[in-house]
């Protein structure tokens, strides 16, 4: 009977979010799409003359740059729309 419990539990979590693989194709692509940035390239270009320290913190950098160059997509794709 606890197995069933945890099942009903389970099925009430996920009414919040709906599974629509047309959604996660969409933000694959969005996610594996070029980007062409000029801090960016800079950033790749200059990372192999850095210390390990630096170089490090290049690539954190990198990461920001391409969550704020896919922020936009995000939101004109239409997947944030419950967020803005």
């Amino acid at each position: 009977m606890s197995s069933f419990h945890n099942k009903e539990e389970t099925k009430e979590e996920n009414e919040g979010f709906s599974f629509d693989p047309n959604m996660i194709m969409s933000l694959m692509g969005i996610l594996n799409s070029p980007e062409n940035n000029k801090n960016a390239d800079l950033i790749r270009s200059i990372k192999p003359y850095l210390s390990d320290k630096r170089k490090s913190r290049a690539d954190s950098a990198l990461k920001l740059l391409k969550l704020l160059s896919i922020l936009p997509k995000l939101k004109d794709s239409g997947l944030l729309s419950s967020l803005f």
